[in-house]
């Protein structure tokens, strides 16, 4: 996101110059005004914008002044002067400031665009200088740079810096438009920040900032805004959210890689504090390794068997409340509680296939202890939504049960289940077929090929053994 200032006394110049130039196709995202040099300063204090557009004489502070302070205060910027004095002096004094441009009035259009233009390219080839140089100290093995003077900024040797890591959401299901605006979402934000910065976006959904200043206090003052830092994080809920990672300061392009590997660290926190928020390195966390109390799962087992479903879910919110504050990360042993919590569920309550299925992808994907929680209430709450769940799975169950046993009977057969459970063949046929998702006879037939799988680890059976062992 690129920013640009007027800074102009005479208030139709100005507007012209806000209103004429085409700024978008220019590739400015954003244009404000200012009527004299001190209001100037003031906006750019808080605002930090990329190119300033000033005239040289003014009342109070001269344009070369202001420009002078912001050289100190904003280092990368580009400076453009419009006068309407071809003075030999002002014009040593922009080149010695380094000015992009030098016009004269009245301004050329022309004249002024191709200046912002020259502007825009010359930042946009500084920041790619940057990001290339983050991205070889991010990325190199020995944590050296080939040219670590490249993250000074504005050239100064002496400066401090720290790296964030900002990971978003798993993308899938996103259009491109969609996060493509999140993008923007972020950069804006990120302009609004009272630090020089850059990013190198790297794999995993993940990008890395710099932070740098000059001065201690004003690193220190952004690194602990923990309302900057919430804010972009985003919302817990919401599908634009990240979590992010902040790495320790330091005081040289060395120590850059440190930091970063401080911030990705940093990330593990995400496990139990959630979307939308954000960790310092450092931050306790515990290597949860242990599985779900018996006597918590036996609890959880009857109340889902006495269709308590609202005592399960109090089970479920303590389990979760445990595994939070004890900063737990996701370990396997915190996804092996979640998976026996779910297989209770599933003995008990019955779910089509597709609902299976995308409780495997949860479950096997989830990044937060969060997900995980609140998968397994959405599966508790299905299970009692409707008064003959429990009554219909109930029914499924006992004709899973009747196959698992009389698998071997060759003469197995809808009729002869159905006369089990004392249902008609068509009703249980529906039934099966909408909690499994498969018909009584492919469930027959898996199964019995499951258990001659099985049959066929044992070299002293016979192929015709186990044909009539499994029913044919």
């Amino acid at each position: 996101m690129i920013k640009a200032i007027i800074v102009e006394d005479e208030r139709l110049i100005r507007e012209g110059i806000a209103g004429q130039v085409p700024w978008k196709e220019l590739s400015v995202d954003e244009v404000r005004t200012a009527e004299n040099a001190e209001t100037a300063l003031t906006i750019c204090r808080e605002w930090r914008p990329d190119i300033i557009v000033s005239d040289i004489r003014m009342p109070g502070m001269d344009g070369i002044t202001l420009c002078t302070k912001l050289r100190e205060l904003l280092p990368g910027s580009q400076l453009i002067f419009i006068s309407g004095y071809s003075d030999k002096e002002y014009l040593m004094s922009a080149i010695g400031l380094h000015a992009v441009n030098y016009i004269e009035k009245p301004v050329s259009p022309d004249e002024l665009n191709d200046a912002v233009r020259s502007a825009v390219n010359a930042l946009e080839k500084n920041r790619n200088m940057k990001t290339n140089a983050l991205h070889l100290l991010l990325n190199s093995r020995d944590g050296v740079s080939s040219d670590p003077a490249m993250l000074q900024t504005g050239g100064k040797e002496s400066m401090l810096f720290f790296v964030a890591v900002l990971q978003g959401h798993d993308n899938q299901g996103r259009t491109e438009d969609e996060i493509k605006a999140d993008i923007e979402a972020v950069r804006k934000k990120l302009s609004e920040c009272s630090l020089e910065y850059m990013t190198d976006f790297i794999a995993d959904r993940r990008a890395a900032v710099l932070f740098s200043a000059e001065d201690e206090q004003q690193l220190d003052s952004l690194y602990r805004d923990r309302a900057f830092w919430q804010s972009l994080a985003g919302g817990a809920d919401s599908p634009d959210s990240l979590f992010i990672g902040i790495g320790t300061k330091t005081a040289s392009a060395d120590g850059v890689r440190q930091s970063y590997e401080a911030a990705s660290g940093a990330l593990k926190c995400l496990a139990f504090k959630g979307w939308g928020q954000y960790a310092y390195s450092g931050e306790a966390y515990t290597e949860w390794n242990t599985g779900i109390a018996p006597e918590v799962l036996a609890d959880f087992k009857k109340s889902l068997a006495s269709g308590r479903g609202q005592h399960a879910l109090g089970i479920l919110a303590a389990v979760y409340k445990q595994l939070v504050e004890s900063n737990a990360l996701l370990t396997y042993a915190v996804r092996s509680v979640y998976y026996a919590l779910d297989e209770a569920v599933e003995r008990v309550h019955c779910f089509d296939s597709a609902e299976q299925d995308e409780g495997k992808n949860i479950k096997e994907h989830a990044e937060t202890i969060r997900e995980l929680h609140d998968y397994l209430c959405g599966k508790v709450h299905r299970a009692f939504s409707d008064e003959d769940t429990q009554k219909n799975c109930f029914t499924v169950n006992r004709i899973t049960a009747y196959i698992r046993k009389n698998y071997s009977d060759k003469m197995l057969s809808v009729q002869s289940i159905a006369d089990s459970v004392f249902l008609t063949p068509t009703y249980i046929s529906g039934l099966f077929k909408k909690k499994t998702g498969k018909t009584i006879g492919q469930y027959i037939q898996d199964y019995r090929m499951e258990k001659a799988a099985e049959f066929l680890k044992n070299p002293e059976y016979k192929i015709y053994q186990i044909s009539d062992m499994v029913g044919y």
